[in-house]
């Protein structure tokens, strides 16, 4: 098994650093990488890189998958974080 490390990670963070470097590719596709994330996201216990990986894997196939001047679907509060620990 792989270790984890757990730390207090702060969600709101997370995602603003991840879209922030997702820009330019939106940009590229003719796309508007648009966020509206709740102040209050929180913050949660867990990984902190694998947390930062899962998003930015998100965002990736979001962008890769979305036609130039499209809109992917709006996936504000669908997201389920859980502990499995």
């Amino acid at each position: 098994l792989v270790g984890v490390d757990r730390e207090t990670v702060d969600l709101l963070q997370v995602l603003d650093a991840v879209a922030a470097e997702f820009e330019a590719a939106a940009a590229s596709k003719d796309q508007d990488l648009v966020t509206d994330f709740r102040a209050n996201v929180g913050r949660v216990e867990g990984d902190a890189k694998r947390i930062r990986s899962a998003v930015v894997a998100l965002l990736q196939t979001a962008i890769e998958t979305t036609q130039a001047s499209g809109r992917s679907p709006d996936l504000r509060d669908t997201w389920v974080m859980r502990d499995t620990a």
